[in-house]
């Protein structure tokens, strides 16, 4: 313990003495510490105590009873349940709670009608009206008063926050609510839903009028007498149809089993970027402890010559990495722990809620200055063995002799890559191995599979960083061909491979992560483009004719949205509507003839009945719009009064059957059928486009009933975003509910994100790679000195510091491209569908822009006047 007490001292010291190398260690260690604690702290803080769950879900109450079903069910656990069709209600008779419930308990309703308007002048949102007794004490915890107070008149409400800043109203203002006037009494958040558009109002306020689109969402809030138990109330509130939650449920959540769903890719990146994150670091700050040991050669040649053994230059090597690290540590903790305490508000808004009291996990944060400090020693374990194996004569003379490279290191390296290639690989293959189908699902357990991917990757890039000494000792054999200062940076890259190759190493590790992860979305953004269909011809418009709660959208609103647009035709259509009206509910479907050859992997030709609204009406122009293609023979087909199919398999006799068959309890059954003239074009329809089309005339001549469905526009040209702005504006009234849609053909968000991706992993490449050739830099000062003492001018210095680190940055970067195709490789190819994509602009960035972005910024940074060094004979 004395040997590493006297370490430690040296090395805390020597901490002190070389303040900028000690910061840049810490820096490097310390950064992903700081994001690790951060997260931790977060997700803790964002997992709230069960007694606040119980307190935003249910307030003061002992159980919430919520209307889920017309008949009896079966709760599995708080959310899960199941149903009986056959004993579903068939009227709208809503359960009365309190009959099953016992003497003395008192019920107190919540109801939500969505969606609903909310609305001022000139401004307008679609969310939701709660009818709840905010003064209750039951409803204490439901929400959080931000401005003004609780609502107490039918005529008042609270909104919440987001919809009061959406519609820009302060308390006292008048808000509309589903077409009736109130006055806004305060401004709440709910908070388990901080981006809800809602308005609460009393219970003696009106609901909004019922609608077909609407959804109303019935519960009661029960505060049982003193004894009485809410679980054992479950079974009885079961059979009125009710879903239950009783506060101890919300306080120990029942355990049930609601499937094992992993995410094969998901699992795959996080374990691939935490692994090659890991090593980055690690080969980072090892390129600081290697140039920091060479800087203290002479320091460590005397604890050897006052008697000190190679233990015990290592342990001084090894303290400074425990100093660094744990200082590293210590730092990042408390960096995550005030990152979280300052943006509070902000990862609130970002998650949706609010977040619980601050959760320290010493354990946790304890471990992750572990964590830094193991890092700090597996980073110094190799600069450690080579200052120990260093001569002393050369240490305490100032010698800087390089030792001879062997030939069987760079074999082993290139052994390396080959295993951890073919390791990666095979694991990659096994892990998207489908091991269990239920449906059409594919289910993945990829077990350890990822993390074999991840060592197989670590393997062969440590196998590519062995192989950069070699790489960079064979610089010097091409130099003779290179400009003066390029040659003289490439010799001096030969020469002192022991400063050089830790640096190549660090940029090789900062450049494989961020290539693996573009080649891999470079590669699942081409299967996305592959895989889509366009739903509509190219620039073609779809617009809806309803918003969300049913009511029709002004003819004019369309027609000015369309007068907008470059049109070329517009298609009014219509849709075979349902007949509801009475019991059972019936639909207009197709009727699959008997011939109907069906291939073996067509679902929907397999399916037990055809779907509704596969049948349509409208002019002519549906037929390109069903199929991106005119057809004269189809056209021609709807003028004279048949109808078009897309499938010739539908016709039978030459004509298509439709039936009307009723969905009620005893099963589906025809009510009616109808037989249309009808004749096959056969093309491939577009996205989700009808079985079967006619005219209106058609339609109505065979007693079909029609419901405007949508207007659709065939255009000149795509139309332009400026016009798609304008003519959405036109259908304000809808808000972001309308249904505006324009075909673009596929549009990757990849795009952006490769192009984010690019910039950040230019950034961390352009960080480590001036970090690394800064500190080789440094440790050639003596040679830049000579230079100045033999009269070479301040630019002369500066381009061959340029030079030095473009060498450094080239030779890493281009050994980091092949490194990172590694894991990518594997990964991507183990996919059937997937392509193999190479994101040529990221490369680029990546080979070429950074290490001419990194020389440029050495350059600026070299001292025109640098000092001479002393040297020891």
């Amino acid at each position: 313990m004395s040997a590493w007490r006297a370490a430690l001292r040296i090395a805390r010291r020597e901490a002190r003495r070389s303040k900028g190398r000690s910061a840049l260690v810490v820096a490097m260690i310390g950064v992903p510490m700081l994001a690790l604690s951060f997260a931790d702290v977060a997700v803790r803080t964002g997992q709230l105590p069960r007694s606040e769950v119980a307190r935003r879900e249910l307030g003061a109450a002992d159980l919430v009873a919520t209307v889920v079903w017309g008949g009896p069910i079966r709760q599995e656990g708080l959310y899960g349940y199941g149903s009986d069709f056959e004993s579903a209600a068939t009227s709208d008779t809503v359960p009365d709670p309190a009959r099953v419930l016992p003497p003395g308990a008192r019920v107190a309703p919540r109801t939500t009608v969505s969606p609903v308007t909310l609305e001022v002048p000139g401004r307008a949102v679609y969310g939701e009206a709660e009818q709840v007794d905010l003064l209750d004490p039951l409803a204490d915890g439901l929400v959080r008063v931000r401005a003004g107070t609780l609502p107490r008149a039918a005529g008042e409400t609270a909104l919440s926050e987001r919809a009061a800043r959406d519609l820009r109203v302060e308390p006292g203002d008048t808000v509309t609510v589903a077409g009736r006037p109130f006055r806004v009494t305060g401004v709440v958040v709910a908070p388990s839903n901080l981006s809800a558009q809602r308005a609460f109002v009393p219970p003696a306020a009106p609901l909004p009028p019922a609608a077909a689109e609407r959804f109303v969402s019935r519960a009661w809030a029960v505060d049982l007498p003193d004894g009485a138990d809410a679980v054992a109330l479950v079974p009885s509130l079961n059979r009125l149809g009710l879903l239950v939650k009783p506060r101890p449920w919300v306080l120990d959540p029942p355990s049930y089993d609601d499937g094992n769903y992993t995410d094969a890719a998901g699992i795959g990146a996080v374990v691939l970027v935490a692994g090659l994150a890991a090593l980055e670091i690690v080969l980072l700050a090892g390129t600081a402890f290697a140039v920091g040991a060479r800087r203290r050669r002479r320091e460590l040649a005397l604890v050897a010559a006052t008697g000190g053994d190679r233990k015990d230059v290592r342990r001084v090597v090894l303290a400074g990495a425990v100093v660094l690290g744990g200082i590293a540590g210590v730092l990042g903790v408390v960096g995550g722990v005030l990152g979280v305490v300052l943006l509070r508000p902000v990862l609130g808004r970002l998650s949706g809620s609010l977040l619980g009291p601050l959760d320290l996990r010493p354990l946790e944060l304890g471990g992750i200055v572990l964590l830094a400090t193991g890092t700090a020693l597996v980073a110094a374990l190799l600069p450690a063995r080579a200052a120990s194996r260093f001569p002393v004569i050369a240490g305490l003379t100032g010698r800087r002799g390089e030792p001879r490279l062997r030939k069987r290191v760079p074999i082993a390296g290139l052994v390396a890559i080959g295993i951890g290639t073919a390791l990666a690989f095979w694991a990659a293959r096994r892990a998207f191995q489908p091991v269990r189908l239920e449906g059409d699902v594919v289910m993945y357990q990829p077990g350890n599979d990822f993390l074999l991917v991840m060592v197989g990757a670590a393997i062969a890039e440590l196998g590519f960083v062995v192989c950069a000494p070699a790489v960079v000792s064979s610089l010097g054999r091409i130099a003779g061909r290179l400009p003066l200062s390029l040659r003289l940076a490439a010799r001096d890259a030969a020469r002192h491979r022991s400063r050089t190759g830790p640096a190549v190493a660090a940029v090789v590790a900062a450049v494989a992560g961020s290539v693996a992860l573009s080649v891999y979305m470079a590669s699942e953004n081409e299967q996305a483009r592959r895989a889509y269909e366009p739903f509509m011809p190219m620039g073609g418009v779809r617009i809806g004719t309803q918003l969300p709660d049913g009511t029709p959208i002004p003819a004019a609103s369309i027609d000015a949205a369309v007068a907008v647009l470059p049109v070329r035709e517009r298609v009014d259509t219509f849709a075979v509507a349902s007949a509801c009206s009475s019991e059972p509910c019936a639909a207009w479907v197709l009727e699959l003839p008997e011939a109907y050859d069906c291939p073996p992997d067509d679902f929907a030709c397999h399916r037990d009945a055809p779907r509704p609204g596969e049948i349509k009406a409208g002019p002519t122009g549906l037929v390109e719009w069903a199929t991106g293609r005119r057809d004269e023979a189809a056209t021609g087909a709807l003028r004279a009064g048949r109808a078009v199919v897309f499938d010739g398999r539908w016709l039978r006799d030459g004509k298509v059957t439709l039936a009307l068959v009723s969905a009620g309890q005893d099963g589906s059954r025809p009510l009616r059928t109808v037989r249309v003239p009808a004749v096959a074009f056969e093309a491939k329809p577009l996205g989700e486009a009808p079985a079967v089309v006619m005219s209106p005339e058609t339609a109505r001549r065979h007693g079909l009933p029609l419901l405007p469905s949508a207007t659709f526009v065939l255009t000149e040209r795509m139309p332009t975003r400026d016009e798609q702005a304008k003519a959405t504006a036109t259908l304000l009234t809808g808000g972001p509910f309308v249904e505006f849609h324009v075909e673009r053909g596929y549009e990757s968000k990849t795009n952006v994100e490769l192009l984010v991706l690019a910039l950040a992993a230019g950034f961390v490449t352009l960080a480590a790679t001036g970090i690394a050739t800064g500190l080789a830099a440094a440790d050639s000062r003596p040679d830049l000195a000579t230079l100045a003492a033999v009269g070479a001018a301040p630019r002369v210095r500066r381009r061959l510091v340029m030079a030095q680190a473009a060498t450094v940055a080239v030779a890493g970067s281009l050994l980091g491209v092949l490194a990172g195709l590694v894991p990518a490789a594997a990964v991507v190819t183990a996919q059937a569908d997937f392509p193999l994509v190479l994101p040529w602009p990221a490369l680029a960035i990546t080979v070429v822009g950074v290490p001419a972005t990194v020389a440029a910024v050495m350059g600026l940074l070299t001292r025109s006047r640098l000092p001479l060094e002393r040297r020891l004979a």
